[in-house]
């Protein structure tokens, strides 16, 4: 979690472990799982206030000189987020739908080196209302949710956080979706 520039196979390394995994993972097991209940729940953060998807520099091609973990972070959630709604666009046929996430802020060693206090996240005042520190056992409470809740039919790709429905703070429309999936089967090259 918002760590120093790196590459994996040419991807920067949050975007390709915070979404390309979790894409190509959802998309390689779909056909081997059976959808009892709701469909997919996907993680991902109040951070993805912090950046939209870079559809033209998604990889930060300049490395270090334009690099900010923060925004890197942001934009593998932003692309969860898209991509939950993508597949619920995909799968409605089959009346499975994808969710996305936030549990909280959950005080792990996932954080560690960094300094929550002084941060130059901390600066941005839209971020403040994400700052929602839980125990473990609390941020499982919306993961429930997500699974079983009635008030959820219907909802494509919705954000969830403290076990309700929350408005994204960035506009995300279908046409968002679609690139993040187009980029995403891009990287991969892929074709889900």
């Amino acid at each position: 979690m918002c760590v120093p520039y790196k590459e994996i196979d040419g991807c920067e390394s949050q975007f390709f472990c915070n979404h390309i995994s979790h894409f190509l993972f959802t998309n390689l097991i779909l056909s081997h799982v059976s959808f009892p209940g709701r469909g997919i729940i996907d993680t991902t953060s109040g951070a993805y206030m912090l950046s939209p998807v870079r559809y033209e520099d998604h990889h930060f091609m300049h490395g270090w000189l334009v690099y900010n973990k923060w925004q890197a972070y942001g934009q593998s959630k932003m692309a969860n987020i898209l991509s939950g709604v993508g597949l619920t666009k995909r799968l409605k046929e089959k009346g499975i739908e994808s969710f996305a996430v936030h549990p909280g802020i959950i005080m792990t060693n996932l954080g560690d080196h960094l300094d929550l206090v002084v941060e130059d996240f901390a600066k941005d005042e839209s971020w403040k209302d994400q700052m929602i520190f839980v125990v473990v056992p609390g941020s499982i409470a919306t993961y429930m949710y997500a699974a079983v809740s009635p008030e959820l039919g219907g909802k494509v790709g919705a954000y969830l956080t403290e076990s309700q429905i929350k408005d994204t703070a960035r506009p995300m429309t279908e046409e968002d979706a679609d690139n993040v999936w187009e980029l995403s089967n891009s990287i991969l090259g892929t074709n889900f």
